[in-house]
């Protein structure tokens, strides 16, 4: 079970960057999460990738899960690096 690291009750996916070569086919899902408000929990994962980090963005109906990488929180914004995007989420409420 992973661990909670941060939540933020209500964030909004402003936009995402294709960060590696893989096909725009298999990456251009993430873009239909931008303009979504939803919950955002930060998490670490304990056992397999263990330290790792990930998001995982929900209204508990659809989700966008991250890669593992790495985040900073500057200026209400979150910008996750993964290996294949670079993910900026806008803190509406904490």
């Amino acid at each position: 079970m992973p661990k909670l690291i941060d939540f933020f009750n209500t964030a909004e996916l402003i936009s995402v960057e294709k960060s590696s070569d893989m096909s725009n086919d298999k990456w251009k899902w993430r873009k239909k999460y931008i303009g979504y408000q939803c919950e955002l929990f930060i998490f670490e994962s304990e056992r397999k990738n263990k330290g790792k980090r990930y998001i995982y963005f929900t209204d508990h109906s659809n989700y966008l899960k991250t890669g593992y990488g790495t985040y900073i929180i500057k200026d209400n914004i979150i910008t996750m690096e993964t290996r294949n995007s670079i993910y900026k989420f806008k803190i509406i409420q904490k």
